[in-house]
């Protein structure tokens, strides 16, 4: 299992991000598509092949835009 690691969020450029479009594949909590967001992402597309998962990562998402 991989384990997010906040460390690792700061390797997200933002001048590689920014205006880009993200897929993040195997988002587990979507820790890298939030950053990718935060950091000016056109536009971030999460995926994951556990439902419970995705069902997590929409929940995070509604928590975000409150």
């Amino acid at each position: 299992d991989w384990k997010p690691d906040i460390r690792e969020m700061d390797r997200l450029e933002q001048s590689l991000i920014e205006g880009k479009r993200v897929l993040e594949i195997g988002s587990g909590p979507g820790l890298a598509a939030f950053v990718a967001a935060m950091i000016g992402a056109s536009s971030v597309v999460l995926s994951d092949y556990k439902r419970q998962v995705m069902e997590l990562i929409a929940i995070n998402i509604k928590a975000v835009r409150n």
